[in-house]
């Protein structure tokens, strides 16, 4: 299933955090709707009833702590 990615870049040299877009990862597969290769030409409620996936998966989340300033900070 399709998915979404947030990631959290905390600077630990500084403290400061910044989150950075929202990013929609394709799973490829063609019975779900949210994904490139989902059929254009199957729409409601042929979709459902086809049993494709309606829905995203939870979204993963990264928190990579990044050793320096952040570039606001930084000289």
């Amino acid at each position: 299933m399709c998915f979404f990615r947030r990631v959290r870049n905390t600077f630990v040299a500084c403290g400061h955090q910044y989150d950075l877009p929202e990013e929609h990862v394709d799973c490829g597969n063609e019975n779900c709707r949210f994904s490139e290769e989902h059929d254009a030409r199957c729409v409601e409620p042929y979709c459902r009833q086809n049993g494709c996936i309606q829905y995203h998966t939870h979204p993963q989340v990264y928190l990579p702590q990044i050793n320096r300033q952040c570039p606001r900070c930084a000289p």
